[in-house]
């Protein structure tokens, strides 16, 4: 884990950017520390005003959203805008909102503010919102940002944090020219306004430094074909009670370091913190396949598996982190879609052969196009995957993948990948890429 930092201004730290959100102030927030990414204006929703609404409107220039947790998307009654996401970043946007009473057309600054404040008001229901609206919601990931690095989980974690309605008001800043405004445009846009930038590394970063939601349920030993490996179970607290496994060989840190043997890692300040180790350790974040892994399906999610298990036997030394599938359930898929008849049912004349890769796929992990599917499935993977390396006390990372990497805000997580192992497949190419790929969250397929 990196020490804390003091950021130049206008970027901010975490307390500072507490403030900010206390005193009813926006920030910007940068999805990642990278020059590349974009910046949302952030307020927490119980400070909004007619007039914050028109600056949004004004200089950010995107979409007006109110973020909310799924406890009070719920409670609202506030359903998915669409059945099946397949937005690139998973975005889980509900129907569009308006306050039944008090407003005009719902589009002026008074209005959508005054839609805000009856969203969040406690005593409000369902029957205070019309739809659709001119406001438009969206569902905080439980466990914010350590499951999904996006400004939507940011804006609910600081408005928590700081006290307040767990809720925000968020708006993409755009450039005169109409392109997103990068972090060298929102330098000057922040200096100009008097506003500060917060980073999701930085938040992700602050609560790893205070926070736990990864915690080892169970440990045991395991004889496999490679001989033993230590089992480690880990229960998420924010993803429903998941399990992930982490199949751990020798010793993670060679050199006396007790980052392996000491067992959990505590936080700082607590008496069983220890730091975390700098030597590079092998490490496969496989994705579990039931399909695959269990019952030898024709995909190579087990072949992946089998060799990472053998290549880490062979070093001596690394760990396999077996992430459960964050999916809401399996989902056969068909071509062509219109297979499907009344009820559900599939007649046998109508399913075309299944290709490997195909067979069965998680409903919310189903290709779009390519590789777009897969960046809301890397996002989710970090938080989980980040915390577990964490625990074992991984800093240094020799990434088993066949994928190129692409890992939004894993600095957060004080995680370096400091080389990508090629794991050998029976089948080359790029079709067996891709399906070893359905089985890689830390990575994305190269178009």
């Amino acid at each position: 884990m990196s020490l804390p930092r003091t950021p130049e201004p206008p970027f901010i730290d975490v307390p500072g950017a507490l403030d900010e959100i206390r005193a009813g102030r926006m920030v910007v927030v940068v999805d990642d520390e990278d020059r590349e990414n974009e910046g949302d204006l952030t307020l927490a929703a119980e400070f909004v005003t007619p007039e914050a609404i028109n600056f949004m409107a004004r200089y950010g220039r995107g979409l007006i959203c109110l973020t909310l947790t799924e406890e009070r998307a719920d409670y609202l009654r506030l359903f998915p805008m669409t059945r099946q996401n397949s937005s690139r970043f998973g975005t889980a946007f509900t129907e569009t909102i308006e306050a039944r009473e008090g407003v005009t057309t719902g589009i002026s600054a008074a209005d959508r503010a005054h839609t805000v404040r009856v969203a969040i008001d406690e005593e409000s229901t369902a029957a205070d919102l019309a739809r659709p609206g001119h406001i438009f919601p969206l569902r905080a990931r439980r466990g914010g940002v350590l499951v999904r690095a996006g400004q939507t989980e940011a804006s609910v974690d600081l408005a928590r944090m700081a006290g307040l309605n767990p809720s925000g008001v968020i708006c993409e800043i755009m450039r005169d020219d109409g392109e997103m405004a990068r972090v060298p445009d929102l330098i000057p846009f922040c200096r100009e306004h008097g506003l500060r930038i917060l980073t999701v590394a930085e938040l992700i970063r602050y609560r790893l430094r205070h926070e736990r939601y990864i915690v080892r349920a169970g440990e045991t030993r395991v004889n496999t074909r490679y001989g033993e490996f230590r089992m480690i179970a880990y229960e998420s607290e924010v993803n429903g009670g998941e399990s992930h496994i982490a199949l751990v060989r020798g010793d993670l840190c060679p050199g006396g370091c007790p980052a392996f043997i000491a067992g959990p890692a505590g936080m700082p300040g607590e008496a069983n913190y220890r730091p975390p180790c700098c030597h590079a350790v092998l490490v496969r974040v496989h994705t579990r396949c039931t399909a695959g892994d269990v019952f030898g399906a024709d995909c190579h999610c087990r072949e992946t598996l089998d060799q990472s298990m053998r290549m880490i036997a062979e070093e001596g030394c690394g760990a396999i982190i077996y992430l459960h599938n964050t999916s809401r359930g399996f989902d056969i898929e068909h071509s062509p879609a219109k297979a499907f008849e009344a009820g559900g049912v599939v007649p046998p004349s109508k399913v075309d052969p299944v290709q490997p890769g195909q067979i069965i796929l998680h409903q919310e992990l189903r290709s779009r196009e390519g590789a777009q599917d897969r960046s809301g499935r890397i996002l989710r993977a970090i938080g989980l995957g980040g915390q577990i390396l964490s625990d074992l006390g991984i800093q240094r990372i020799r990434l088993l993948s066949n994928t190129p990497m692409h890992i939004p805000a894993l600095e957060g997580f004080g995680l370096e990948i400091v080389e990508q192992v090629p794991i050998p497949l029976e089948t080359p190419g790029k079709a067996a890429k891709a399906e070893a790929a359905v089985a890689d969250p830390w990575s994305v397929i190269e178009e």
